[in-house]
């Protein structure tokens, strides 16, 4: 007989190849897991051959559904095609929905979709059915070493096609119920200072959240309690157990039954799950809580690692691409953590004084959280918060005693006295009230964000070691072996930069460009990407991937003064105020670019080789070309040089050869002329292109010209991150989303050509 929790941990491991698998098999191969796993199941007794044959399965149910995901995306994006989507959800001109209807024929399992446009008719809402004809596009982010993966976020919301409404007419006008309480709730609360708060935690809507309010949660580690997860989830689910007790408290005693508080807990929690509009946090801990209840309805006498560890597998079986969320897995670690520290370091505490008591164990459970979240705080969010403990001691029982029972109770009181706006109104000024005192004593807190690199991934590891090492005693009976397990986890401190080597890297930002040479520690950058309402390059992704990457900018040379290429110069200068411009214009505070300039920095020359210096053309033809060279190799960049420009340049071919040449002009076809290409003599051509973008960039004829001349090509839409490593031995190229093991979910989605 198999039982439940080994099964459990074997589907666990059967579906975790997802999180590594380079490429999803065809569907052919996950038939023939399922016959080889249905023909163990039925010829052996042996259990280890069951469980593994029950780890087969489970895992062609999710290669299943990785191939479904990516099959849809094939055969939707690249073509104009009318469809029927039922909308989820809309903010502003951005619509989630389902598509329930395509090519006039019925979705059975409706993929996610997300639609940019205006509704001319009426006011959008959830629940409506929309007539919408669009090009689709696959999913597609950007990637870079260490950065925030929106591939693998889509995939786990199931969102992975998007598109621009050419055409929509509206099918069905009427708004669910859901959204029509939620916009009764918005006008009850329109002029409430903490209104957009409010609807977070009521709705899960936090689209409406001000930027300043987002700093604050981020910075204090709070803002897991705006978003409606396993906490809010099992608080409703709590409030569902106590009202079920209340009732049986008047009942008659042959009335009472253990099963009516489980199932008014599932029921209360089913409600809140479909507040939040059934997002996929809050219907996987509706599905923990409702694996929890069967338990329980069975009696079965587990421990918390047994009950754990079949939650997760009944999640995960309901959805396999689940284990591509990185709140799935907070929320997991944070679950695991809290019973390994409670588990290894039990707390007793002042049973005498249940105040004391209760205080003490809060700030327990508090610090185990704190300590043991790092290894997953350090990668997702590459910061750690020295303040998250005394302000999560403060908001965790505000929001979950106070807060959050009186916007249930508000909701309640909406639903109930839909007619009367006078007692919602005053629940309503109520929480606005707590919310305006908590976020007053977190603003309050002293600044404890403090940004860290790779270096720390390794170190987070510490607080669980020194668990282990407390709970057996290592330190007094073998300090030898946990002063070299400290040292080994420490060791990326020790190390330092090679002194020989030498890297450019091309960042991928979408449109417009950004290239760092990093050396001994420290970077030099060549433009610094574009800049758009709301924010820029530098700020989004430029910092951060320093920072990540423990370099610190030195200097910047900004090729010309197209807003794709200066746009996060502002962020930049903001944060490191001394650093060295070059501009190709004579400008305030930099040092002007032109033909014959040269300097030295970190062993390498910088040899600037074109415009001269009473060139007077186009912006792009004025673009700063610089050579940069250790004596050994070259690397030209060429900013947004055209052909005009190219041609005068090549008058000197001596000056341009180079072993690895920035693309000009993201490979228009305004650029890269066959004089150009052959002149350099280059081996490696790295272009810096959007996918999608209106250009149609780069031109495939540019892509031929260069491979003709024997380049290889390198772009940042279909490559990801192109990184060029210098050594003296030779160089090396290593493209991010070309890598043999970079994961299935970080490679290129849809059909080949739809960006060219």
């Amino acid at each position: 007989m198999l039982q439940l929790p080994k099964l459990s941990f074997w589907i666990l491991a059967g579906i975790s190849p997802l999180l590594w698998l380079p490429v999803i098999p065809p569907l052919w191969f996950a038939l023939i897991l399922i016959c080889a796993g249905g023909w163990v199941l039925c010829r052996t007794r042996h259990m280890v051959w069951r469980y593994c044959a029950c780890g087969a399965l489970a895992l062609s149910w999710a290669l299943v559904h990785a191939q479904s995901a990516l099959i849809t995306m094939a055969e939707m994006s690249g073509k104009r095609e009318s469809m029927v989507v039922q909308i989820t959800s809309t903010q502003g001109e951005r619509h989630h929905g389902k598509i329930v209807q395509w090519r006039g024929k019925k979705r059975q399992f409706p993929p996610g979709v997300i639609l940019y446009g205006k509704l001319p008719e009426s006011q959008p809402c959830s629940g409506q059915l929309w007539q919408v004809s669009s090009t689709l596009r696959a999913v597609h982010g950007q990637y870079n070493a260490g950065g925030y993966s929106r591939q693998r976020a889509a995939m786990a919301s199931g969102f992975v096609l998007s598109g621009r409404m050419a055409d929509v007419q509206l099918i069905k006008a009427s708004c669910s119920r859901r959204a029509t309480l939620i916009r009764r709730v918005e006008q009850q609360t329109a002029h409430l200072a903490w209104g957009a708060v409010i609807h977070a935690l009521a709705f899960g809507e936090r689209g409406n959240m001000q930027a300043g309010v987002r700093q604050i949660l981020r910075e204090t580690g709070t803002a897991h309690l705006m978003a409606i997860s396993g906490l809010h989830i099992a608080q409703a689910g709590g409030a569902g157990w106590l009202l079920a007790r209340l009732i049986q408290f008047f009942l008659p005693a042959h009335w009472i039954r253990p099963s009516f508080p489980i199932i008014a807990s599932i029921a209360c929690a089913a409600g809140y799950t479909w507040l939040s509009g059934g997002n996929p946090p809050a219907v996987r801990s509706l599905i923990a809580l409702g694996t929890w209840g069967v338990i329980r309805l069975y009696q079965r006498q587990w421990g918390a690692w047994d009950v754990l560890v079949v939650c997760l597998a009944c999640v995960v079986l309901f959805d396999p691409l689940t284990l591509l969320s990185d709140s799935f897995w907070l929320s997991a670690f944070a679950v695991s953590a809290l019973i390994f520290w409670c588990q290894w370091l039990p707390f007793y505490g002042v049973k005498k004084y249940r105040a004391a008591h209760f205080c003490a164990a809060l700030v327990h459970l508090q610090l185990g959280a704190c300590l043991l979240l790092l290894p997953l705080q350090v990668p997702l969010f590459h910061g750690i918060s020295f303040t998250s403990l005394p302000a999560n001691l403060i908001a965790v029982p505000m929001v979950t005693f106070l807060v959050v029972p009186l916007i249930f109770l508000g909701v309640l009181a909406d639903i109930v006295l839909a007619n009367s706006v006078l007692a919602p109104g005053l629940i309503w000024q109520c929480v606005d009230t707590l919310l305006a005192a908590l976020f007053w004593v977190l603003a309050g807190l002293p600044k404890g964000w403090l940004p860290v690199d790779w270096r720390m991934s390794t170190m987070s590891f510490l607080p669980w070691c020194m668990l282990v090492i407390m709970r057996f005693h290592w330190l007094r009976t073998s300090p030898f072996t946990c002063a070299a397990l400290v040292a080994v986890l420490c060791a990326p401190w020790w190390l330092r930069h090679h002194h020989n080597g030498w890297r450019v890297h091309m960042l991928d930002i979408g449109h417009g460009l950004a290239m760092v040479i990093e050396r001994n520690g420290y970077a030099f950058l060549y433009d610094t990407g574009n800049r758009w309402e709301g924010g820029n390059t530098g700020q989004q992704v430029i910092l951060p991937w320093l920072a990540w990457h423990n370099l610190v900018p030195e200097g910047v040379v900004i090729s010309h003064e197209h807003t794709d290429h200066n746009g996060g110069l502002a962020s930049i200068q903001a944060q490191w105020p001394g650093i060295t411009q070059w501009h190709n214009t004579p400008r305030a505070g930099g040092r002007h670019c032109y033909q014959g300039k040269q300097w030295q920095w970190q062993g390498l020359s910088f040899d600037v080789v074109w415009p001269p210096l009473q060139y007077q053309g186009s912006e792009n033809n004025r673009s700063c070309v610089v050579l940069v060279s250790d004596g050994i190799h070259r690397v030209l960049l060429t900013g947004d040089l055209e052909l005009p420009a190219e041609l005068l340049l090549t008058k000197h071919p001596a000056s341009m050869k180079a072993d690895v040449v920035q693309v000009p002009h993201h490979g228009s076809k305004s650029s890269s002329g066959i004089r150009f290409v052959g002149r350099a003599e280059g081996s490696v051509a790295l272009a810096s292109v959007a996918r999608y973008n209106p250009w149609n960039m780069p031109s495939p004829a540019v892509i031929e010209r260069y491979q003709q001349h024997s380049y290889q090509w390198y772009d940042t839409a279909l490559h990801g991150q192109v990184s060029v490593s210098f050594s003296s031995t030779g160089w090396r190229i290593s493209a991010h989303r070309a890598r043999f093991f970079t994961p299935w979910y970080q490679r290129w989605f849809g059909v080949r050509p739809d960006n060219r």
